[in-house]
């Protein structure tokens, strides 16, 4: 990997410029991820803060500097209280073995 390239990928305008670059291509997010890990290097950053940026790239949020600290947490499906995953199984049709 160029020198070059190397200290980009440490630079969070650098890699959030890129981001803003795929969303102008109007593809899927993760087709865009897969796209930015060929370019810039699989271990630069994780799916889940990539598509993080992404959307709010495609809400018209351009705010590079934004402080996701002031953001709701997120929660994952295991998070969720057991009568909201008995809620959605339900609705999905989906029975347990």
């Amino acid at each position: 990997m160029a020198p070059l390239l190397d200290s980009f990928k440490n630079n969070p305008t650098f890699l959030k410029s890129c981001i803003f670059y795929e969303t102008l291509h109007k593809k899927s997010v993760f087709k865009s991820y897969k796209n930015f890990c060929e370019k810039i290097g699989d271990d630069v950053m994780s799916y889940y803060d990539f598509e993080y940026w992404y959307c709010r790239f495609c809400q018209g949020e351009m705010d590079f500097d934004h402080d996701r600290s002031t953001d709701p947490p997120h929660h994952t499906f295991m998070q969720l209280p057991p009568e909201v995953h008995e809620m959605i199984l339900k609705n999905l049709n989906c029975k347990a073995k």
